[in-house]
């Protein structure tokens, strides 16, 4: 019988998994590559667009379809997104995709800019979501794919390395191989078509339709495309949240709401409901939508007045404004071993305790500390989870060390400003609260021995009080078990610099010379 490792065909010939596996993303890639009707496909877009609004029956599903192609053809390919992006511009009216086209634009959306891919998705995603049939789930699974490939294109993800045969740019340039990522140009001109507030009526409706189903109106298939549909949109939502500017706006249209409602019903829809066979396929779902709202949340987190009240809440205390820190805790204890939940979660916490004291008490209180560092044991080869849990441990405890002990020589006022008035910050151990969890274990042993997450921990572990110290691994100097000798890292400072600091005048460079 074939192994674990090998497959064996019909005709008697058998492949190494691994190998097989190997060319086959090879070729997807090659065929991924050669991709090039990407006028044809936008304009297929835009014309289905145009038969959805005039009540076509098979237009959703064909709109998912071109979506899928669209995502397949872009994904992992930055010239590939550049293209689509690019796609129809000065050339709508001029049937270029082989079929008659509208004549105008305004026909399809009004006041859009009447070009590129960009605004094509944004049209299907403008589509009134009251005229979708969604006991069929069609109008649902078409948001869904189109929300999805706004994420590709909104995301860097082409990690190849050019040909080793060619070589640089001019002048020191990057050569065309290198792929220069675009996701920032891509999602300041979703920005600029008013993508915001139309994602946000789609993650409204989605979440709607997720409430609505829990009384068991619309059936099993609905729920969970609707599920599907708002981690998607959530998605979509945490790429666009790229700066200050862009995160105000989707506070202001109600984004932070949308984040909390998908959070809690990750983590608490479906419990207790149903039978096991509809808990069981909805759990990946349930999951999907926890980690997007989670990294939604995460990046809202880079606004220091919105990270404070996400984690402190605010006065009035209502269910809308209220504190989602248990919720957070709550996720990570749920969905223990989900490595992009528990990432999201450590990256969340680290980024509402950065230069916050009243946030980072507030974290300990709640029993943040014990999840991050459990996170980090169960999950040891999780590099950005190695890292962010370091970063989380580092911004809780660093400050609240540091007040401590200034608290106890007497130099500084330990109260801060909380809305709008004065409060003390009381004295909390946070030093001895992740040294009695184990941090230093932690720190050491598991993000310490990774590439990608040993300057965090390093950074942390002095932090907490540890001794601890940089080392490199001597090639050269071996050991007589022929083991590689570690040698310690030499500070500024430590060693006197070997140099005469006084000019004398010496004939031993002409003696040099005259010795050649």
């Amino acid at each position: 019988p074939p192994s674990a490792s090998s497959i064996r065909f019909s005709n008697g010939g058998s492949c190494d998994r691994p190998e097989l596996v190997k060319k086959i993303r090879a070729i997807k890639a090659e065929i991924r590559d050669s991709f090039v009707a990407f006028d044809r496909l936008v304009g297929l877009i835009d014309l289905y667009t145009l038969a959805a609004t005039k009540g076509m029956d098979q237009a959703h599903g064909i709109l998912t379809d071109l979506a899928n192609l669209a995502t397949a053809a872009c994904g992992g390919c930055e010239k590939n997104k550049v293209t689509f992006v690019r796609a129809g511009k000065e050339k709508v009216g001029g049937g270029s995709c082989g079929i008659e086209s509208p004549a105008s634009t305004a026909e399809i959306t009004p006041g859009r800019d009447s070009s590129g891919g960009i605004s094509a998705v944004v049209s299907v995603l403008s589509l009134p979501v009251t005229t979708m049939d969604t006991s069929s789930a069609a109008g649902t699974k078409m948001l869904a794919s189109y929300c999805k490939l706004l994420a590709v294109l909104c995301r860097f993800d082409d990690f190849r390395n050019p040909p080793s045969n060619e070589g640089g740019g001019v002048g020191g340039m990057p050569s065309p191989d290198i792929a220069v990522s675009s996701a920032h140009d891509h999602v300041l001109e979703f920005n600029r078509n008013g993508i915001i507030p139309v994602l946000h009526e789609v993650t409204r409706f989605a979440l709607n339709e997720v409430g609505g189903n829990e009384g068991g109106s619309s059936g099993h298939t609905s729920s969970t495309t609707s599920l599907e549909l708002a981690a998607a949109a959530l998605s979509a939502t945490r790429t666009l949240a790229v700066n200050d500017e862009i995160v105000q706006a989707l506070v202001a249209v109600g984004g932070l709401k949308s984040a909390r409602i998908a959070l809690v019903a990750g983590v608490g829809v479906g419990e207790g409901a149903g039978g096991a066979e509809e808990s069981k396929m909805q759990q990946g779902q349930l999951r999907a939508l926890t980690s997007s709202s989670l990294g939604l949340i995460r990046n809202l987190c880079g606004n220091d007045e919105i990270k404070t009240n996400l984690c402190l809440g605010t006065a009035d205390n209502n269910d809308e404004t209220s504190t989602v820190l248990p919720t957070i805790i709550l996720a990570m204890r749920r969905y223990r071993s989900d490595p992009v939940v528990q990432e999201h979660g450590c990256a969340t916490l680290a980024a509402m305790a950065l230069r916050k004291p009243a946030n980072a008490k507030k974290i300990i209180d709640e029993g943040g500390p014990m999840e991050v560092l459990t996170a980090m044991r169960q999950l040891p080869n999780v590099v950005p989870l190695q890292r962010q849990g370091a970063l989380a441990v580092r911004n809780i405890s660093s400050r609240l060390i540091k007040m401590a002990e200034a608290e106890q020589s007497g130099k500084v006022d330990t109260s801060i400003s909380v809305g709008g008035g004065t409060e003390a910050i009381p004295s909390v151990e946070a030093r001895d609260t992740f040294l009695d969890l184990g941090a230093e274990s932690v720190l050491r042993d598991i993000a310490g021995k990774h590439q990608g997450s040993v300057d965090e921990a390093y950074a942390a572990l002095r932090d907490l009080g540890c001794q601890v110290s940089m080392v490199r691994y001597d090639a050269e100097s071996t050991h007589a078990s022929g083991s590689r000798g570690v040698r310690g890292v030499a500070m500024f400072g430590e060693s006197k610099a070997r140099f005469n600091p006084v000019f004398e005048e010496s004939d031993a460079l002409e003696e040099a010379v005259e010795r050649l």
